[in-house]
């Protein structure tokens, strides 16, 4: 150490020697202290004069601790701001005040005796309650050393307070203790010769050797960590007239390892011209405050990364820059893990290339992450790092939820960095906790999107992610004149079919057989979605012309051709398709469908199972579509539905067997429509339980009239056809019943024809409903026998009337030659359950001949008689029978 050096360490120490002044003068701080209810009591302090000012006064008011300068008596010679914002008093008030008077000892003692009995030591520390100018008593202890005639104490909040605390002799310096107590430094800066003088405390800090007191400024600027030098400069202007400041920064020690320290400073001699001449100040280890701090800050970072960032990539890519500020790590790996299989998954690997000398992440799961995870307990490694390093210290800790292991968490960082402390592996554990919730959280997120997305049934995007896509594809497409793009819709044909005979679960296997099928055929730049029920959609993006958009359209038309397996069924499938070629040339994507539809709903009208491209001519078949559906929806307020009549006779004798009433529709006077025509439309629409009312109503006005017409007695029973919706809904029996009570008619003159369609698909709830049926006394007839291929046991103990074979039953076995075995066996079993059969559809004279051979007990169609409306049915009726 220099001379100078040496000099200037003596004037420091020196500068902290307190010496009471032979002056006094009158203190009348003790009438506007707040201590009303401590100092009440006291005697008039006598005339006291500061025994601190100028350079003292200023380098204890700079230290953070409440600081304090007594005598032997205890009286307050001096006490520093800190002291006086934790007395709740202005700076210099309680000079002259005995300390006895503001604070309490917690000891059984008195308060005099206590401090006589501690002063004959040279160091002692007490535990004692300040009396608070506002009336609160706060825990202090007060940690005394004699230095010369008086008394330095620091005075610090603590627990609640304790007993006496022992008695310590180890007589230091003043300046010592304060450095020590304080964990500060002092420190002198001549501007002029670059040269900084520092004290013991400032060189403990900084991790300097003792005999380096002095150097070049320009070194204190290099233990500066790098991206915190320029603060120096900012915090210390050498600009005439600067007062000096004050700066937070982080200190590099010659082991490498990171100190906070807060640098405080005040210029103490300035040229003429006010320039700066020399610094003095204080430098505080902040080190333990930084670090809560920053932990505060990362747990609030991360915890506000899990709740706004998209995806799991942005949260550990944000995660990795938090923890590289925090912990200047320089790499993050996070894997998932999977309980029961135990194989690993890599979620996230990555580098920061400012911190790792520009080294790119390692690509798989290190053997380390995946030791962390199986034993379930953090670890620590020396791995070994890039050319530019030695070593790499590698931390692991699991990831856990629930208790359990579902993956891990590993961080790195290279020398010169030291390795990780135990607060930092405490740290992890933490940042492991929420990283947990975090990943949770994140794939919570995903599945609702995915949810919002896709199909749940079929994998495959949803109308909301295909219209998404098929604008961006289709601005694209008009942007580039070369871009060709294309929109196939298409429906899986008899697909409500499928789910009446085979019943829904077989219905979704033929939905996700059909995906399975389409998915393959089409190219990475394409989007299949399912819009719902049984509709799909295609959107070919980047065609090379219309052409080849023809031929991938073939090929998902012929490939939903195939049988799909269900159980231990295979489903024939077959698809309508509507093609919209040119898809850029539209101003919107819902005008594209619109179109796609209208050749789709062309396709149907032909005879289904075909493909057809939108022609600008289908259009206005569309707008017919759409507008018969909005007439379809007021067609019942405005009594537009009409009752027809068409009879079925005994092929014993040729007398009527009974009168079946169907529904016709019609919009205006010259225009009048089937059910074929309209009843699709009513289920799409969910009009078929209402049309049954109506028809169940109009049928019991009917029977009515002719009861008023032939009398009670010759009451003819009328049949009406129901929906599947009405044949399965719960409320359909008791339905029938009020109707029938609302009109007074007995139940057996109206006949139920129940859906086979209906029986096949939910066998359970049709028998409920056929059986509350016959108990109410309805004579219930089976419809469209055949159609849905319904086994059959289940006609089994069902009290069924009769059973109406469907109309295509017969026209099949007569082309067939002759009546096959499974009809005369049908024809037999209904005999031995006693279930009358009735041919439906009889327009010749082989088919009246075959029904029959069958055994069938009547037939109906237009060979006997069409249908016609109500009245004149009645009429021929009333013809028939001798009474017109």
């Amino acid at each position: 150490m220099t001379a100078r050096s040496k000099k200037h360490a003596a004037d420091a120490s020196d500068i902290f020697t307190p010496s009471v002044s032979a002056a006094q003068s009158e203190d009348s701080a003790a009438s506007k202290n707040g201590f009303s209810n401590a100092l009440a009591s006291c005697d008039e302090p006598a005339p006291f004069t500061p025994a601190f000012a100028g350079q003292e006064a200023y380098y204890l008011d700079l230290v953070p601790l409440p600081l304090l300068i007594l005598d032997k008596e205890g009286t307050c010679l001096f006490l520093n701001q800190a002291a006086s914002h934790l007395f709740n008093t202005e700076p210099g008030l309680l000079q002259g005040i005995s300390i006895l008077n503001v604070l309490t000892f917690t000891t059984d003692k008195p308060a005099s005796e206590s401090w006589e009995v501690l002063t004959q030591s040279e160091q002692f520390s007490v535990e004692a309650l300040v009396r608070h100018s506002l009336g609160m008593q706060i825990p202090v202890l007060l940690e005394v050393q004699q230095v010369g005639e008086t008394f330095f104490a620091c005075c610090s909040k603590m627990s609640p307070p304790g007993r006496l605390r022992a008695v310590k002799r180890n007589p230091q310096g003043l300046l010592q203790f304060i450095q020590k107590v304080a964990r500060l430094g002092l420190w002198e800066w001549h501007i002029q010769a670059g040269v900084i003088h520092l004290s013991e405390g400032m060189q403990e800090i900084l991790s300097l050797p003792l005999d380096m007191a002095s150097f070049p400024y320009s070194y204190l600027d290099m233990l500066a960590y790098p991206s915190d030098r320029p603060r120096l400069k900012e915090a210390f202007p050498t600009t005439p007239f600067a007062e000096g400041g004050y700066t937070e920064l982080r200190v590099v020690a010659r082991d490498g390892s990171l100190t906070w320290a807060s640098i405080q400073g005040h210029v103490t001699e300035r040229n003429p011209d006010g320039t700066p001449l020399r610094y003095m100040g204080v430098l505080s280890d902040i080190t333990a405050r930084k670090q809560h701090e920053q932990e505060n800050t990362l747990f609030f970072q991360i915890s506000h990364a899990i709740h706004t960032t998209r995806d799991l990539e942005e949260f550990f890519a944000l995660l990795l820059n938090f923890l590289g500020t925090a912990l200047f790590i320089s790499e993050l790996e996070v894997a998932l893990l999977q309980t029961e299989t135990g194989e690993a998954t890599l979620l996230y690997k990555s580098a920061l290339n400012e911190l790792s000398d520009g080294k790119a992440a390692r690509s798989g799961l290190s053997p380390q992450l995946l030791k962390v995870m199986r034993s379930g307990e953090a670890a620590v490694f020396a791995l070994e790092g890039a050319p530019r390093s030695k070593s790499v210290s590698w931390l692991g800790v699991p990831l856990r939820m629930g208790g359990a292991v579902i993956g891990g968490l590993a961080v790195s960082r290279s020398t010169p960095f030291r390795p990780f402390s135990a607060r930092e592996r405490s740290l992890m554990h933490t940042v492991a906790e929420q990283s947990s919730l975090g990943i949770e959280r994140k794939r919570h997120e995903e599945r609702l999107a995915h949810l919002a997305l896709y199909d749940s049934l079929t994998g495959l995007p949803n109308r909301v992610l295909f219209m998404e896509r098929a604008q961006r594809g289709r601005q694209r497409a008009q942007r580039r004149a070369s871009f060709h793009c294309a929109l196939l819709l298409l429906d899986l044909d008899n697909f409500k079919r499928i789910n009446d005979t085979y019943g829904h679960r077989a219905g979704d296997d033929v939905l996700q057989g059909a995906a399975r099928l389409v998915t393959p055929l089409l190219r990475s730049t394409d989007t299949v979605a399912r819009l719902g029920g049984d509709e799909f959609a295609v959107f070919l993006e980047d065609v090379a012309s219309p052409r080849e958009a023809l031929n991938i359209a073939r090929r998902v038309h012929n490939a939903l051709r195939a049988r799909i397996p269900s159980g231990d069924a295979l489903i024939s499938c077959s698809a309508s398709m509507g093609i919209v070629l040119d898809a850029q040339r539209y101003d919107s994507l819902e005008r594209m469908l619109e179109d796609a539809d209208a050749a789709l709903y062309r396709v149907k009208e032909r005879g289904r199972g075909r493909m057809r491209v939108f022609t600008p001519s289908l259009r206005s078949s569309l707008r017919q579509r759409l507008d018969m559906e909005r007439l379809l929806c007021s067609a019942l307020p405005a009594r537009q539905f009409r009752l027809f009549m068409q009879p079925a006779f005994r092929l014993s004798d040729g007398g009527l067997y009974c009168m079946e009433t169907l529904l016709r529709w019609s919009p205006n006077p010259d225009t009048l429509f089937s059910p074929k025509d309209f009843l699709s439309r009513a289920e799409n629409l969910g009009l078929t339980r209402q049309l049954d009312q109506w028809s169940l109503e109009a049928s019991c006005e009917t029977l009515c009239r002719i009861a008023s017409r032939l009398g009670t007695e010759r009451l003819i029973p009328l049949s009406v056809n129901i929906s599947p919706a009405s044949a399965l809904a719960h409320d359909f029996p008791s339905t029938v019943v009020n109707i029938l009570e609302n009109f007074r008619l007995p139940a057996g003159c109206l006949r139920i024809e129940f859906p086979e369609q209906a029986l096949a698909a939910t066998p359970q709830k049709a028998r409920a409903n056929i059986m509350a049926l016959a108990e109410a006394g309805f004579p219930v007839l089976l419809d469209n026998f055949g159609m849905s291929h319904a086994p059959l046991h289940l006609l089994h103990g069902l009290p069924l009337t009769a059973m109406k074979l469907a109309p295509s039953t017969l026209a099949t076995q007569q082309n067939g030659g002759q009546a096959p075995h499974f009809l005369r066996t049908l024809a037999f079993f209904a005999a031995e359950l006693k279930i009358d059969t009735v041919s439906v559809g009889v327009e010749t004279q082989p088919q009246r001949q075959l029904a029959q051979d069958l055994g069938c007990v009547a037939a109906q169609g237009f060979l006997f008689q069409p249908p016609l409306p109500a009245e004149e049915a009645l009429l021929r009726l009333d013809t028939a029978m001798g009474n017109s």
